[in-house]
């Protein structure tokens, strides 16, 4: 068990609070299961069991959870595929979300050079 990536996850869910429940299911089980080495988890046949869900609503939350950046998913061919927690990088994490000067909307946990800079300049 990754301590790292089960403080990501919480954090990315309180900044995140509109994915829902099956979603927050999916990366709480995936962020136990991840090696507290690599902070990686793998997707499978447990994780829509853990999850409390089917096989297909659990692929939907991965690849949705995946899509609004909260890991990277490796799909490997003929094996199960590989979630890949964020947790090296710098992270800003805020209380809401805003919209930049351009109406680019940035979630309350980015990593973008924007906020990153704005908040060491803030």
């Amino acid at each position: 068990m990754s301590v790292k990536a089960s403080r990501y996850a919480i954090d990315w869910a309180r900044a995140n609070k509109t994915i829902g429940q099956g979603a927050r299911a999916v990366l709480f089980a995936l962020a136990a299961s991840a090696d507290y080495r690599s902070h990686e988890g793998y997707t499978g046949e447990w994780l829509a069991e853990a999850a409390g869900m089917n096989d297909a609503n659990m692929r939907l939350n991965v690849r949705r959870l995946d899509e609004l950046g909260a890991f990277a998913v490796e799909h490997r061919k003929g094996k199960a595929s590989v979630v890949r927690f964020p947790i090296g990088v710098a992270m800003v994490i805020a209380t809401e979300g805003r919209n930049d000067e351009n109406g680019v909307w940035h979630p309350g946990f980015c990593a973008c050079p924007d906020c990153l800079t704005e908040t060491a300049e803030g």
